[in-house]
């Protein structure tokens, strides 16, 4: 049995329980969305504490939770996904906790509201799928309540996984966007960004219109662009046609143009020179147009100049020419050409800038047709050219070469030197002694000379001299006037020469005799300023002088000089010369060998003379001329009294001569002696003409002709019965002939014969030529028999003056000899009539044939016979 005791602790228990539970059972605290939250999105989850219950979520449109769209029981789950339809809508929402119990107890949570965000953005333009757009696109949308700024978001694909603009921070209801490409799609959306951002727009798409034209040309900010103006641009497809336009402003506001072209060009009429002028073209496409391209700018030329002077085809035009025209409005500056050419290529004359209307420019040639240009050319534009005339220059002023202006001293005896101009220039030459010309002594007309030799009347006397050049009807004025003073001049020293050395104390000083003089003035002096003379002379009427050896001491330096006197004046002193005069003067050398005037020598020829006491040594000088001038042996150490010269030139005359010295003196040169070398033989071996190798029917009387060699002066002619030309087979061995043929007769008939030649002088034998063979003709008709006799032989041959022609004629006849040239073409008939049968001679003259190869010929019946002739002149 329980006891009381026991119930009332049992009972004391229960009590506790329920108290405890009672208590414990909380509702849940709300978390998300927060309570007055704005923004919230249609998407979100309800949270809140977990106050390990059963748990019930109500959501409703009314403040006191009447009438719950959602009621749900989630059990423990503490979130609650719920998605909502309505934007811009108030909700209020609690959770119910549920506990377990009899009957279960329901402890609400606060009830708590939210808002959802405000509606997306209304696109408004452009209009979706709309085409042909500009690159610049004006976009524009709807306000959304309580939003500030707006993102807009621009795409190629329509998932906006790239986008080519994004922007957050718009606060307008429209923007103004550059797109980047033409012929593309795009796609953009909007949404609110602040404070509320609000989900995006629907997607609209829009398209770009395809890309405008690209302008060609003229370039942007050309100049000198012509009134009809081209102008071209380019497309990437094909448009049906295409606008320009082109105005007076950038703005376009006064357009003067505007024209409708199917192609990529065309042309515009422009009002204005010297004007600014844009331009701009679109295409048009059978489904929309394109923007207008850039604009671009132009300038059109400055009009041509009008040439003034010198008027066209004028003649006679001088080469210093002022060329003149009219000023064109608005230019500065301008642009000259002359040309040679009539399409102004290649010009002459370039010159810019020029700064006025006129120019002068010098012409390179006379008698020379130009032709001229101008145009206005500065640095704003150019000008169109001017008409191009033409001027045919006058005759250049001839040049005058000799002698310079302000020339001193010159002989009365000149040669006045000038530049030739063009065949057929007359040349006006004058000289006076005065500058106005008053008193003239040359007046002189010369017709495509440049040089005059003139001998002048005075010496010590300014001449003045001038010329002038006329061609046809154009004539020159005189040239400027240039001067020269004659004068004597100094006599040339000739012997002794300069710093001659070792000479004996017994000399003939001379020296050239200038033109004019008629006396001479010498000195000889140890002082190089001749302060104290060893001999003066004046008035001397030769030029040379001899001087003693109670003058000129031994081993002394002495200077001498000379100048020239006439009535008139006297010429400066001649250049001095020094000498030194030997120890004690040695003979002179006396020539041994060869002989003097000896002929015929070898190339190397010994030379001899004899010895001079107390020489140690020769000098030796040979040459090619009697004045030694540039000797072709010149040793001055030989150390005895012989010299071998070798490789001395053919057939040429030496000149020798040997002086003798010492360590103190030397000699006079010796006597000169002089000697001819031997002629070359020839070298090469003669060119047969006829009768030719192998020749056949030849007759039995011939001449045979051979080619002159060169070096030949005689030839030898061998002929034979055998190639081998022994004696015994030798039927003819002539070595005496000076010409280059032979004549042979009585030959045997159907006989075969060997024949060769060989060319030389007195130098010796050339080669033999090769061996030519013939055979003789046999006995035939009358006819053959009357050929076989007509020959025909020319002595000499070559001919200088004249030749003799030698020919038999088998029977009395008339005939005709005529001469003809290497062409073939008959120069002259130099002989026609009748000849009697026999050897006939006819002297024919060649004297005015120049040298070359001629054809003689000489017709007989119905015969006729050519033989080369040659001609050296």
């Amino acid at each position: 049995m329980f006891s009381f005791k026991h119930v009332l602790i049992f009972f004391l228990i229960i009590f506790a329980f329920f108290t405890h539970n009672l208590y414990s059972q909380s509702p849940p605290t709300l978390l998300t969305p927060e309570n007055n939250s704005t923004c919230v999105p249609l998407n979100f989850d309800f949270t809140w504490t977990d106050v390990s219950a059963a748990y019930k979520i109500e959501v409703s449109l009314n403040s006191d939770m009447s009438n719950p769209f959602i009621s749900v029981v989630t059990g423990s789950e503490t979130k609650y996904s719920a998605s909502f339809t309505n934007y811009n809508t108030t909700y209020y929402w609690q959770v119910t906790a549920v506990y377990p119990g009899l009957p279960p107890t329901e402890r609400p949570s606060a009830i708590w509201t939210f808002r959802t965000k405000p509606f997306p953005p209304s696109l408004s333009s452009p209009n979706n799928n709309q085409q042909c757009l500009t690159k610049k696109v004006n976009f524009a949308w709807g306000s959304v309540s309580g939003t500030s700024k707006y993102k807009l978001q621009i795409s190629t694909s329509s998932d906006f996984s790239t986008t080519v603009y994004d922007q957050d921070t718009i606060t307008q209801l429209n923007a103004s966007i550059i797109v980047p490409n033409y012929n593309t799609v795009y796609y953009w959306r909007v949404r609110g960004n602040e404070p509320c951002e609000t989900d995006y727009s629907q997607v609209r798409s829009f398209s770009t219109s395809k890309q405008p034209p690209t302008l060609v040309s003229p370039t942007n900010g050309a100049s000198f662009v012509a009134l009809r103006a081209g102008l071209r641009w380019s497309v990437s497809d094909n448009p049906v046609g295409f606008a320009l336009q082109v105005a007076l402003d950038s703005l376009f506001n006064t357009v003067i143009a505007e024209q409708y072209t199917t192609n990529t060009f065309d042309s515009v009429n422009l009002g204005s020179s010297n004007t600014t002028y844009w331009w701009r073209v679109k295409a048009i496409y059978s489904d929309c147009e394109t923007e207008y391209s850039n604009v671009w700018k132009f300038i059109t030329l400055y009009n041509g100049p009008t040439l003034k002077h010198p008027a066209n085809d004028t003649t006679c035009a001088p080469l210093y020419l002022n060329l003149v025209w009219d000023a064109v409005e608005g230019a500065s500056s301008y642009r000259v050409q002359v040309s040679e050419n009539e399409d102004m290529s290649s010009p002459v004359i370039n010159k810019h800038p020029v700064n006025a209307t006129n120019t002068f420019v010098t012409l390179p040639k006379g008698l020379t047709k130009y032709y001229w240009t101008v145009r206005a050319e500065d640095n704003n534009n150019t000008g169109a050219w001017s008409d191009t005339l033409a001027f045919t220059t006058n005759i250049e002023i001839a040049q005058k070469l000799f002698p310079p202006n302000g020339t001193e001293k010159l002989p009365v005896s000149i040669t006045l030197k000038w530049k030739k101009l063009a065949q057929g220039t007359n040349y006006l030459i004058q000289v006076a002694k005065d500058p106005d010309f008053k008193n003239i002594e040359v007046d002189k007309r010369l017709l495509d000379i440049d040089t005059l030799n003139i001998k002048l009347k005075q010496f010590f006397t300014t001449y003045y001299w001038r010329i002038s050049t006329q061609y046809l009807t154009c004539k020159n004025p005189w040239s400027d006037v240039w001067t020269f003073n004659t004068v004597i001049l100094p006599p040339n020293l000739t012997y002794p020469l300069n710093n001659s050395s070792k000479l004996p104390t017994n000399i003939t000083f001379t020296w050239d005799k200038p033109e004019g003089a008629t006396t001479y003035n010498f000195q000889l002096s140890t002082d190089p300023n001749f302060t104290t003379l060893v001999h003066g002379r004046n008035g001397l009427p030769l030029n040379e002088i001899n001087i003693q050896s109670d003058k000129l001491t031994p081993s002394t330096t002495f200077y001498w000089r000379v100048n020239a006197s006439n009535s008139e004046g006297t010429s400066d002193w001649s250049q001095t010369y020094k000498f030194t005069t030997g120890a004690k003067a040695l003979n002179q050398p006396s020539l041994i060998s060869p002989k003097n005037l000896s002929t015929n020598l070898s190339l190397d020829v010994l030379l001899e003379w004899s010895a001079v006491e107390t020489a140690t040594q020769y000098h030796l000088q040979v040459a090619d001329n009697s004045q030694f001038n540039k000797p072709i042996v010149n040793i001055d150490n030989i150390p005895k009294t012989s010299y071998e010269v070798i490789d001395l030139k053919s057939q040429t005359e030496y000149f020798w001569r040997v002086l003798a010295s010492n360590d103190s003196s030397q000699s006079f040169w010796s006597e000169v002696w002089r000697f001819t070398t031997v002629a070359l033989a020839p070298s090469e071996p003669v060119s047969k003409l006829k009768p030719e190798e192998n020749a056949v029917d030849v007759p039995v009387d011939l001449s045979f002709t051979w080619l002159p060699l060169n070096r030949a002066t005689n030839y030898e002619f061998q002929l034979s019965t055998s190639p081998n030309f022994l004696i015994g087979d030798l039927i003819v061995h002539d070595s005496t002939l000076t010409s280059t043929s032979k004549y042979i007769t009585g030959l045997q008939n159907s006989k075969t014969y060997y024949w060769r030649v060989l060319g030389k002088n007195e130098g010796g034998k050339g080669p033999w030529s090769d061996f030519w063979k013939f055979t003789t003709a046999g006995i035939n008709s009358a006819d053959d028999i009357h050929n076989d006799l007509f020959e025909l032989r020319i002595n000499p041959n070559p001919a200088t003056n004249s030749a003799v022609l030698e020919f038999v004629l088998p029977e009395s006849s008339n005939l005709e000899i005529s001469i003809y040239d290497i062409m073939g073409r008959k120069l002259i008939s130099v002989a026609k009539g009748f000849h009697f049968s026999g050897l006939n001679h006819f002297e024919i003259s060649t004297e005015r044939f120049e040298s070359g190869l001629y054809f003689i010929e000489i017709s007989f019946g119905k015969l006729s016979l050519r033989e080369r002739l040659y001609i050296l002149k």
